[in-house]
This record gives C-alpha cells, structure tokens and sequence, in this order.
C-alpha cells in the first residue's frame, strides 16, 4: 500500500500515474536499502520512535538510500514521498538541502551532489524570504523594518536587519559581502511587505482582548499588531486612587476620561485635542503621564512646536505608528497651524522624509494628541478650525495629601509608582464608555471651547 505524499487514491488516475513515473528511478534505491539497512524498513512504514527528532529520522532515512546509491535530492524527495515519513516540511526546498547534506556527513562514502545552489541576488533573497519570512516584514507605508517578538511587529533599525540578513546568508554560504546583504535588502522590500494592525482586537501584553464581548485570547501568529498595552486584562481590578485624583484635580473628570478611552481604541472621529492648563504642580504632566502608561511609553512621541517648524519633513516621520503625540510646556501655539490641524484630523494625511533616504511619502497619523502649558496658547489660526478641535482642560491641585509617587518612568519605559499598580483597573474604568459618548463628549466641549476662547488669536 502507498504511503505519505500518494496514499490519497481518490485522485484522478492520470495523476497518481504519472507521479509513479516519477519515483520509479529511485525504486532500485529504495528497494535495497530494504533489503540491507536494519532500520530502513521501520523508517520507511513511518515509525521514526528510535531517533531523538522526526528531522534526524528524515536525516537517517537519507544516509540509508546515499548507502544504496542514491546520489540526488531528487531521488531522495521521490522516495520520501512513498514513505511513511512524508510530511508538509519535504515540501520546503531548503529543508530538502539541509536534511541531504546532514545525510551526506552521516555517510561520506557516498557520491551525494547536492544541488548547486545560486548565488545571484535574486536567488540570495528567495532563500531569505524562505528563512526569515516569519519574523521580519517590511512596512511599506512607513518605509520601516518590522521584527516579529512572539506577540507583535515592532520596528526595528536597518542596522538590526542588515545584522540579520547577513546572518542568515553566511550560515548558509559561509561567505556574504556588504553588497550582496544591501542588494538582498532592497529585494526584500517587495517580497515581504506587508500590511499591519488589521487584526481586531486590543493587543494587550500576553492576550488579545475583544473590547465587545470583554473575552481574551492568545495571540496568534497570523496576528499583525505592531503595537501592545503594558499589561493584561484584569476583571476584577479597581483603581480608587486614580479616581480620587482625577475628581480632585478637574472638573472634567468625564471629559478626560472620554479621551482616555479614544487613546485605547485610536478613535479620531471626535477630531480633537487636549489643551491641559494651569500653573506647575497642578497634575498636567500627572495625566499626560497616566495616559503614557496606559498605552505605553514605546508607543508615544514627545515632540514641540519649535521641532515641527525648524524640521518639518524629519520630525513627522517620528510620528509614524505612535499612539499618542505630547507637545509639553508650550508657551504659544506654532505660527503654521495647518500641519498640527491634520495631526488632529481623522482623515487628512502627512508628508514625512526619513534622513539619508531622499524620499519624501505621505501618511496618515492615527493617534491622538496632547498640549500642556501654563495658560490657555493664542493661535493665529483665522479659519477657527483650531478652535473646533480645541478641548482646553484647566486643572488645580488635587484637594488633600499627596504624598505618595503617584506615577514615575523608569529608564526602560516601565511605569512605577500608586497608578502603575492601578492601571488594570483604569482599563476597567473605561471599558463601558461607547464611541458615541466619546465623541458626544469631546465634540460638545470643543464646541464651548470655541465659544470661550475665539478671541484668543494674535
């Protein structure tokens, strides 16, 4: 009876036929090492119970038909493929090489030729898309390298990627050049880009959450977030101190929780900002910094209106993929307000340049963002299109005590201090607030914003 690869003789006659055709040269082969090798026979039912791994079967099968006279990958491939070892990995040409080669070190007596690989460009990048196809892809909309670390894509430098390519091809060929990895560079740009962030769901740290149904799952590997909260899903958390805090600082508790929740699920349809005011030591940076924490520090970008007009085209491109955008102690509003308008826009795109490469695109910021400053910016916006997306938020300091370190940085990014250890439960805090109430909110305090401050213009 066939085994592996051809067992299936619901197929068309013609078909199973013709692949028999195909096997009958490495039929010799086979039927010898049937008759000489002790273990051939157990290997070749698909019983590989007395080698370590199913590979060092594979590799032990090999060696037996290379003492048989086998010489070929091919005829190598063609005898699996009646086994009882055939699985998906045959399939896979570099597998094929590598478990022939292993074979031929088995047994060096043998006149194995393995197949002449190719060394051109060309080839050089199909062999590394093979290798690293599952853990590096390449972001065409950014025009960033991207890394796959067990639950997401983050970026990566094209240092860290050339380190990688050049790896992969000297552990093959033992030899590479710097032009050779630059060349497979630019051809893997094409091969493995790829889109992300179309996964639904909430990438948390180590589970997807569905904000709909409130359930988690692992994360997959066809997942494609290139971003992650700095924690996990907790029922059952609370988060009493940040509560007190925000009612004791504000009188738009709800306004900035509203915003919170926009941050979670990058929801611009509002098409505002925060304006936090008030004099220092009054909680601004308190809730720019809770809002860090909350998505994260690797998924913010501090900036200021003094880098966007001295650096336009470089300082945008940082902006790419981020969360949330925090201009902090501002004393007055850029001169330019057209590009800060379409940071705030849920639709208009940006024009970015990463340095040394020439090459201007445009994209599409989708997170949110934030001002601080002592008092209320002037603009010398005419339009008052700033002023339909200002939500200014004046804060006081917090009635009572405070003496604890309410939220801290550390040098990697990870929060510490009261609301770290609270940020579960913050989360939970948010999750009944619906996108309509969200920008219900937001809108309607933009709109009484306008109405305060349209004089405000230089």
């Amino acid at each position: 009876m066939l085994k592996g690869k051809y067992e299936d003789l619901t197929r068309p006659p013609n078909e199973v036929l013709s692949q028999l055709q195909f096997c009958r040269a490495c039929i010799e082969y086979v039927a010898k090492a049937l008759r000489e090798c002790p273990v051939f026979p157990v290997l070749f039912s698909g019983d590989w119970s007395s080698y370590p791994s199913q590979s060092e079967a594979d590799a032990g099968f090999t060696a037996d038909l290379l003492r048989s006279g086998a010489t070929m990958v091919e005829q190598v491939v063609a005898a699996v493929s009646l086994s009882g070892l055939w699985r998906e990995k045959w399939e896979r040409p570099d597998y094929q090489e590598s478990t022939f080669r292993a074979a031929a070190e088995i047994y060096p007596e043998s006149k194995a030729r393995p197949t002449k690989t190719k060394t051109d460009d060309g080839s050089l990048a199909r062999f590394v898309v093979e290798k690293l196809q599952s853990k590096l892809a390449f972001d065409p909309l950014g025009r960033v390298w991207r890394q796959h670390n067990g639950y997401i894509w983050p970026r990566v430098d094209e240092a860290t990627v050339m380190a990688l390519v050049e790896e992969t091809l000297y552990s093959e060929f033992e030899e590479t050049s710097h032009r050779q990895v630059r060349a497979v560079m630019a051809l893997l740009q094409a091969r493995i880009g790829r889109s992300f962030n179309t996964t639904a769901g909430l990438p948390m740290a180590t589970q997807v959450f569905y904000l709909a149904t409130q359930q988690t799952r692992d994360y997959m590997p066809e997942d494609d977030f290139t971003w992650q909260l700095p924690f996990d899903y907790e029922p059952e958390a609370t988060c009493p101190t940040i509560k007190r805090w925000l009612d004791g600082s504000t009188e738009k508790r709800q306004t900035l929780l509203a915003f919170a929740k926009a941050l979670l699920l990058g929801y611009q349809d509002a098409e505002v900002y925060i304006e936090a005011v008030g004099p220092g030591g009054v909680g601004k940076s308190t809730y720019t910094n809770l809002l860090q924490a909350l998505v994260g520090t690797e998924n913010v970008v501090p900036s200021s209106f003094a880098r966007l007009k001295a650096n336009k085209r470089f300082e945008t491109v940082r902006f790419y993929g981020k969360r949330l955008l925090v201009f902090a102690d501002e004393q007055a509003f850029i001169e330019d307000v057209e590009l800060f308008k379409k940071l705030t826009s849920a639709s208009d795109t940006i024009p970015g340049e990463l340095k040394g490469q020439n090459e201007a695109f445009d994209f599409r910021f989708q997170g949110l963002v934030v001002v601080t400053a002592n008092a209320v910016l002037k603009s010398s916006d005419k339009s008052n299109a700033l002023g339909r997306r200002r939500v200014i938020v004046e804060f006081h300091k917090a009635e009572g005590e405070w003496n604890e370190r309410l939220l801290d940085f550390q040098e990697d990014g990870t929060a510490t201090g009261v609301f770290a250890g609270e940020l579960p439960g913050f989360f939970n805090l948010l999750l009944d607030i619906t996108p309509a109430e969200i920008k219900a909110t937001l809108k309607l305090l933009a709109m009484h914003t306008n109405e305060r401050f349209w004089t405000l213009r230089l």
